[in-house]
């Protein structure tokens, strides 16, 4: 899924592809809380292929 560590409050996210993360909490009260944030994947600046290649 391409995170750091799903336990810790600053996770690092580096999804290979459009992802929507969900993050759930309760308080002590009991009460229950959900929050979401959908990660978009930029594909054109992040690919780099090689045109020639050497032996070594």
């Amino acid at each position: 899924m391409g995170n750091s560590n799903p336990n810790v409050p600053n996770m690092i996210v580096s999804p290979a592809e459009p992802t929507m993360y969900y993050v759930w909490s309760l308080n002590e009260a009991g009460c229950r809380s959900v929050d979401s944030i959908y990660i978009d994947v930029d594909y054109q600046d992040n690919i780099y292929v090689p045109n020639a290649f050497t032996e070594w």
